[in-house]
């Protein structure tokens, strides 16, 4: 059986060694024009599809069609920036049918192709959609923003809304717990110590409803990685 390859860029250690003993690491390039700690962010650059599409922007178009022979690489329009919300154009969370994100800022193409696919887009507050977001189910998912809690509610998705704080970026303040996760079929993992977290029981029960399996790593800092994406 192949091993699964997990798309990243960190200097964490430790989190390197765990995820290295279940997925080989593919380390990702930089965009060195947005701020310094999310420059090797996945949803930074990069917003995958459910039929093997993956939308990216120019700068790493290159990198991504090669690693990825296999998918369909879209080239997005947007080059994001430094400044917010400039940097945001990929970050967007599918949930099911529903794309949520901060319309005027996402990339044009990407809602293009979500539009095709029948995949209707919510516009939220929150730019950074997908950092702020973990994906539980077609209908189902946590999130740590008010705005993306109320928007999912309206359509009658369950939602659990959670906090950011506990969770290490840095060079910020805090991090954004869907970055710290990485979410395949049938399981949520957590990038560093899930049971630290203030909210721990609630998660872990609102994955178990749900029927996925949860992964975290023991004393380890939860840490926010740009939504690692497994392939």
């Amino acid at each position: 059986m192949d091993i699964m390859r997990i798309f990243l860029q960190t200097t964490n250690i430790g989190i390197r060694q765990a995820l290295s003993r279940i997925y080989t690491i593919i380390n990702i390039p930089l965009l060195t024009q947005i701020d310094k700690p999310i420059q090797g962010h996945f949803d930074m650059q990069c917003f995958v599809l459910p039929d093997k599409t993956i939308i990216v922007c120019p700068q790493v178009y290159d990198f991504y069609q090669k690693q990825l022979p296999d998918y369909t690489v879209i080239c997005g329009n947007t080059i994001p920036e430094k400044r917010y919300p400039n940097d945001i154009a990929y970050n967007a969370a599918l949930i099911g049918k529903n794309l949520f994100c901060k319309i005027e800022n996402t990339d044009s193409i990407l809602l293009e192709q979500a539009k095709k696919r029948g995949i209707t887009p919510i516009n939220v507050q929150q730019g950074y959609a997908k950092c702020s977001t973990i994906p539980i189910g077609e209908k189902a998912l946590i999130t740590t923003d008010r705005s993306i809690y109320n928007a999912a509610k309206t359509i009658n998705m369950d939602v659990l809304l959670t906090t950011n704080s506990g969770v290490f970026l840095n060079g910020y303040h805090t991090g954004f717990i869907g970055g710290a996760s990485i979410c395949t079929d049938d399981m949520i993992i957590f990038c560093g110590d899930l049971s630290t977290h203030c909210d721990f029981k609630n998660i872990k029960c609102f994955i178990s409803q749900h029927k996925k399996k949860l992964c975290f790593f023991r004393n380890l800092q939860l840490t926010d990685l740009g939504s690692p994406h497994i392939f």
